[in-house]
């Protein structure tokens, strides 16, 4: 059940139950729902085309046999790390302007913003448009022979979750593609105007089962797999490793037999002199990550050796931003804030969560691409960049500022708004599920 009121923004309430790791740096996590009138709001969706078919986050490359780098190619063939790895990416401000330059209506304004950061950045995540069949997706997609679970907009504005297969006689091609049903094999209803993936987290009203689960992260739903798995974060000059992520990867895909053995709790050997040769600062990376040390192979326990740590995996801890159909049938966002890897729930926990409010939902973004804008303002075309520290206009802050995307979801209307165009939730569960 939830109580509705009115949109106005309110501060997040602070009595929702704190991780371990929150409790030590002071923060919290909360959960926050809002539903959107389907007959007054459009859902628009914004994207960099220009990434399209491009690298994404590659994974799995090791330096010194001991590091697992993110890293990016550009139309260049130039190599990007860390933070050039958004390079050419624009900021949520510049998305407003791009879709008010083709708008339908004087009247249209920017609502809200939805994050949507994994297109063009991870596998699993594609959007189509139904006007010229435009495919977004990377170079190595598997679109012969994926299904997806979509969130689907029609002329109307209507939205459902479907799962969703593609075809094109030119595989090759951004254009052309045709969407099916998967569990049909007949194309999309023609009023169907473009459509976008994510991990499916609520199915028929229901949290899904750990070993649906499991098979999503086996099959490479989860490309970063520290959304999954928590890992400590061990501090190496300016930056960190996290110990152990590249025994995860083998030849930039997951290693299957290494993300089993985590997902059955088995403990995982890995080298820990190859980050530094302090045990202490070993030992409190762990701690911070609430792990225990203790032989007994039970999940969040360690056991140290000369070289080496057998760790027995915990689940990883995210802010997550979950869209889909709530029980009402209207269009629902959910968000549950934090800090990544420290402040928030697990993927398990998140679906039991959304399935008190949703009746099939997808998981969109985890971490700093988790945040929701909003205009209060109803003089106000867009949603000011200046305005971004504001509470009243950021409602959920991204934990790490991280607003240049190359993907969001814009709720526009061409009118005044009313109460029960868009409605804040409070949910009378907390957040205790971690």
């Amino acid at each position: 059940m939830l109580i509705s009121t009115a949109f106005v923004p309110n501060p997040l309430p602070d009595e929702q139950k704190m991780t371990p790791a929150g409790r030590r740096r002071g923060i919290s996590s909360q959960i926050l729902c809002i539903r959107y009138n389907q007959d007054t709001i459009k859902p628009v969706l914004s994207v960099q085309k220009e990434f399209n078919l491009g690298s994404g986050i590659i994974r799995g490359s090791s330096a010194s046999d001991r590091l697992s780098l993110d890293r990016f190619i550009d139309c260049k063939g130039k190599e990007l790390f860390g933070a050039d790895l958004r390079t050419g990416t624009i900021s949520v401000w510049e998305h407003q302007i791009r879709y008010l330059l083709n708008k339908q209506s004087s009247n249209d304004k920017i609502i809200s913003i939805i994050t949507n950061g994994n297109l063009t950045q991870n596998s699993y995540f594609v959007a189509w448009f139904k006007q010229d069949g435009l495919l977004i997706r990377l170079k190595d997609e598997p679109i012969a022979t994926q299904t997806y679970d979509c969130v689907v907009i029609d002329k109307d504005n209507k939205a459902s979750i479907e799962q969703v297969r593609f075809q094109n006689q030119d595989i090759q091609s951004e254009t052309g593609w045709q969407a099916i049903y998967a569990n049909t094999n007949k194309l999309l209803s023609p009023a169907v105007q473009f459509l976008f993936s994510g991990q499916r987290v609520v199915k028929n009203g229901q949290a899904i089962s750990h070993q649906e689960l499991a098979t999503q992260i086996i099959s490479g739903c989860y490309a970063d797999l520290r959304h999954v798995f928590r890992f400590a974060a061990v501090p190496i000059t300016s930056y960190w490793l996290d110990l152990g992520l590249e025994q995860f990867y083998s030849n930039r895909k997951i290693n299957v037999d290494t993300v089993m053995k985590a997902l059955r709790y088995e403990p995982i050997s890995v080298r820990w002199r190859n980050y530094c040769d302090d045990v202490y600062i070993v030992k409190k990376a762990l701690a911070d990550k609430g792990y225990q040390e203790s032989n007994n192979g039970v999940s969040g326990t360690y056991y140290l050796t000369t070289n080496s740590v057998n760790i027995v995996f915990l689940e990883a801890i995210y802010c997550h931003n979950i869209l889909g159909i709530d029980k009402q049938g209207n269009l629902c966002s959910m968000y549950i804030t934090g800090w990544s890897n420290n402040v928030g729930t697990t993927l398990a926990g998140l679906s039991q969560l959304a399935a008190n409010v949703f009746q099939d939902a997808i998981l969109l973004n985890n971490g700093g691409d988790v945040f929701y804008l909003t205009n209060y303002d109803q003089k106000e075309q867009i949603i000011p960049y200046s305005k971004l520290s504001e509470p009243r206009w950021t409602i959920v802050e991204s934990c790490e500022q991280r607003y240049y995307i190359r993907s969001v979801l814009l709720m526009t209307c061409d009118r005044s708004l009313n109460e029960q165009d868009i409605q804040v939730l409070k949910p009378n569960f907390d957040l205790n599920i971690v």
